[in-house]
This record gives C-alpha cells, sequence and structure tokens, in this order.
C-alpha cells in the first residue's frame, strides 16, 4: 500500500519547517503498522532557493535521513509549479534525482 502523510509546520513559518514531533511520530507507528517504508520527504519553496537549502541539508544531517528522497516543490511561479528530487549524502553533498511523474 502507499500512503501519503500531510504534517503541519510545528513553527508555522512560511521560511522555515519544522514537521510537527507528535504528527511525525504516529507517520512513523503508522508506517510500521502498516508495514510502509518511507520513500520521500516533501516540503515546497516559496521563493528563494531552487533547490536543497542549506538549511534543508542540515537538517537531513541532523535527523540521519538519508536513504530517502527529498522532493522539493518550486513555488516561485504558481502558474508553474516544479518537483525536484534531491538525496543527501553523509557528507552533506547533493545529488539530485531522476524521476518521473506517473
Amino acid at each position: 500500500g502507499k500512503h501519503l502523510y500531510q504534517t503541519t509546520n510545528a513553527v508555522k513559518s512560511p521560511v522555515r519547517y519544522q514537521i510537527d514531533p507528535q504528527e511525525q511520530l504516529d507517520a512513523e507507528l503508522d508506517a510500521e503498522k502498516n508495514g510502509w517504508e518511507y520513500l520521500a520527504f516533501y516540503h515546497s519553496h516559496t521563493r528563494g532557493h531552487v533547490g536543497l537549502s542549506s538549511t534543508d541539508v542540515r537538517m537531513a544531517l541532523d535527523s540521519g535521513w538519508l536513504d530517502i528522497c527529498y522532493l522539493l516543490v518550486l513555488l516561485h511561479d504558481t502558474d508553474e509549479p516544479r518537483l525536484n528530487a534531491y538525496r543527501v549524502t553523509a557528507m552533506g553533498e547533493v545529488i539530485e534525482e531522476p524521476f518521473e511523474v506517473v
């Protein structure tokens, strides 16, 4: 099965995000109960960086979630949103991942 967990931005900021800790725990427990694996985390940038920011990379490194894809929705031009996919290595290198939306 597949499931999308939508979580609240705990910092309620247009320029920073932090997944609400209780919602993240609930999602992890639900995924484990159902035998699901995380494929990706996603968030959006409305301005500024068109790739992962240094804060995004630091958060990935600090969290230890390095075997997962980071999807970034770019909303700089709301008429033409873009979606990019990245991986972050243990050295903090950002690698853009090819993907196909089906």
